[in-house]
């Protein structure tokens, strides 16, 4: 599955990588499937402007794959949770 010239993926393309993928890809499949090259993905998680959410798994990141099909789906990502200080001050 590869975006072309920047054009959006096709919804079948989607959903097979939405069915076929494991629960995280690595930073490199995730910025071949956003478009843009795997040091442009790392500099953007420094900056924290990655588009898909990414978590650490044993020291390395990892990007979540359901984020992907959300972000390229159009649909907007979750907003994290409040934490617990900030709800005991309101």
């Amino acid at each position: 599955m590869e975006r072309v010239n920047g054009n959006p993926l096709d919804v079948a393309a989607l959903a097979d990588f939405a069915a076929t993928a494991q629960p995280t890809v690595s930073v490199a499949e995730a910025s071949r499937i956003g478009g843009f090259g795997t040091s442009t993905g790392y500099a953007a998680i420094a900056r924290g402007d990655f588009p898909f959410q990414t978590i650490k798994v044993g020291g390395k990141v990892r990007v979540v794959t359901a984020s992907i099909v959300r972000v390229l789906s159009g649909q907007a990502e979750p907003t994290s949770p409040a934490p617990a200080s900030a709800l005991a001050a309101a």
